[in-house]
């Protein structure tokens, strides 16, 4: 906003801005769009050239686009911690290890250490460089996977829009491909692969203690049938001998065999249940009667199948990892994109619901001219379009005063300039069928202040006038009553000062004022007289007013239409009516 230097001029444009963020979709964006004014013409003409490659857009592909947007935005992946072991016995491997101690447990092998693997962890030994994809892929994979959504948008709009050309600016440069993708799509958030097979395995590894101890009380029954099935009899003295030698028990062999057939029947069960080789789980019931769980070999074969899964986990982790190793930075990369994307259909939004052209700088800048232009801060419809020119070969003057009816569009008209400018220095779409502009440096707008100012607020103004007058450098004044900061007579005098030292410096300005007639009185022919015209009343004695200014037309004054219109409500024999007609003859006096 460096060419904007004053505070009314940065309000026009904070409002413009506001108008095109909304149409913005993404809140990034929102907050990074700016109307970036520049002098630069080629900076300009590029800026054109990227809309015009953007205009190609169809309205389908342009709506499906910013629908995909909607709620589009990167999470922080945080700091994560990964149930691992990362193991070694070099001293200097590990020392390069370190930095993932905040992701993971790092240890240096001791002689005393061999049995980390009893702790249901998952040891990742290392004896070699580190590469992180192998013993740490959460680290490459965690920006991907908690962001897959995102990335799945990222690519959807790709997709929608390469088959337009001259889009090489939002090509995404990556070998990521449709299968990587959907391999992303396999994990959880927890980082962890989300097969149905592993999560089926972790989910009955839950239930698995609570079912041996259901089959235990099966086995239990089962045996006691099986024993009176076969009738087995032991007598009196050999219940006796059992106690003091149970191996010399006439019947024990059968009874072991029951026992052995009975549990071998259950252990068969539960690895059907749990897709657990039986050799597995031979040890997993104490062989004697009654028959009694051994929780040591239940906790040692959950631990060994735990680290089997997060094996079996890593090794779909390292896959990945391998993949995406070296394209860290993606994500970040095609973000930006992203969002300078939703920035530039934005503006292709604004143009085609504004009716709007890309403006011409004018050679030499000799002119500002535009045909039909619309104000953009105007909601009620119909908005009339306006023409106006500075400059040129057909009106050469460079400096005007507006003049005109109350309510005419005066104000209208200097903030219309001042929307096109800034729109046309930002290298934007402007709302007109046609604008040619000049390049400034400086761009002044003063809006006309509530009542006659005191004499320290005449003396700022004043002040801020004479810094505008001593710049050197190209720029756009638009001045909006300045009449009101003094008495009518002294303010004639000096606009027409005021105007004259515009001319000589060859700048553009449009000052509106009721003063013409006596401003002309103090100036020559180097200011132009422009007029917005209240032609009369209507039939319901309503203003009617012709908003395009007229040239070297000092326009006629409302407060005369208005004089006619309380005139002509009034009655024939009103005395009233009388008074209305002396003023209104005393006001057509020339």
């Amino acid at each position: 906003m460096k060419l904007l230097k004053t505070g009314d001029a940065k309000a026009v444009y904070r409002e413009l801005s506001n108008i095109i963020k909304g149409y913005v979709v993404t809140e990034p964006a929102c907050k990074k769009f700016s109307i970036d004014l520049t002098c630069n013409p080629d900076e300009i003409k590029d800026s054109h050239e990227k809309i015009k490659i953007y205009n190609t857009i169809d309205d389908f592909t342009l709506e499906k686009t910013r629908e995909i947007l909607k709620d589009f935005k990167l999470k922080e992946t945080g700091n994560f911690f990964v149930d691992r072991i990362i193991a070694t016995d070099d001293e200097e491997i590990y020392e390069k290890l370190l930095p993932l101690k905040k992701h993971c447990e790092i240890v240096h092998l001791t002689m005393q250490q061999d049995n980390l693997g009893e702790q249901g962890k998952h040891v990742v030994f290392i004896n070699y460089e580190p590469k992180v994809a192998e013993i740490l892929p959460e680290y490459i994979l965690s920006d991907f996977i908690v962001n897959r959504g995102a990335l799945k948008k990222i690519f959807e709009i790709f997709l929608l829009l390469e088959k337009f050309p001259g889009f090489n600016e939002f090509i995404i440069e990556s070998n990521i491909s449709e299968e990587i993708i959907n391999e992303i799509f396999m994990f959880n958030d927890k980082i962890e692969p989300d097969s149905p097979a592993i999560r089926e395995r972790k989910e009955n590894l839950k239930n698995f203690k609570d079912f041996v101890y259901e089959e235990l009380n099966e086995i239990n029954s089962e045996i006691l049938k099986r024993v009176d099935e076969e009738e087995i009899k032991i007598g009196g003295r050999e219940l006796l001998e059992m106690n003091a030698n149970i191996q010399n028990i006439s019947e024990l062999d059968i009874f072991k065999k029951i026992i052995k057939d009975v549990i071998d029947e259950h252990i068969k069960k539960i690895s059907e249940k749990f897709n657990i080789p039986p050799a597995k789980l031979s040890e997993i019931f104490e062989k004697n009667y009654p028959p009694e769980v051994n929780e040591d070999e239940i906790k040692f074969l959950l631990n060994k199948i735990n680290s089997e899964i997060l094996e079996e986990e890593h090794g779909f982790k390292v896959k990945l990892a391998r993949k995406l190793a070296g394209k860290e930075d993606f994500l970040k990369s095609a973000y930006e994109k992203i969002i300078e994307l939703d920035k530039i259909l934005a503006v292709i939004k604004f143009y085609r619901e504004n009716n709007c052209n890309l403006p011409k700088i004018s050679e030499s800048n000799k002119a500002l001219y535009f045909k039909n232009a619309k104000n953009l801060f105007l909601e009620k419809e119909p908005v009339i379009p306006v023409s106006y020119s500075l400059g040129g070969e057909l009106e050469t003057k460079k400096v005007a005063i507006l003049t005109g009816a109350n309510s005419g569009g005066k104000t209208t008209l200097l903030k219309t300039i001042l929307q096109m400018q800034i729109l046309a220095q930002g290298g934007l779409p402007v709302s007109s069928e046609y604008y040619e502009f000049p390049l400034v440096d400086e761009i002044y707008f003063l809006s006309k202040h509530a009542g006659t100012l005191n004499a320290g607020a005449f003396e700022r103004t004043l002040k801020d006038i004479s810094k505008i007058l001593v710049s050197g450098k190209k720029k756009i004044v638009l001045i909006d009553e300045l009449e009101s900061i003094t008495e009518p007579g002294a303010a004639a005098r000096m606009v027409s000062s005021i105007l004259e030292m515009l001319s000589e410096k060859d700048d553009f300005a449009v000052v509106v004022t009721h003063l013409s007639e006596d401003i002309l009185k103090h100036i020559g022919e180097c200011v132009r007289v422009d007029g917005i015209t209240a032609t009369g009343l209507d039939e319901n004695l309503n203003l009617i007013v012709d908003r395009q200014p007229k040239f070297n037309t000092i326009g006629k004054s409302t407060p005369e239409l208005i004089v006619e219109k309380l005139y002509r409500k009034s009655g024939a024999g009103d005395e009233e009516r009388k008074v209305y007609e002396r003023i209104l003859g005393k006001m057509k006096e020339r």
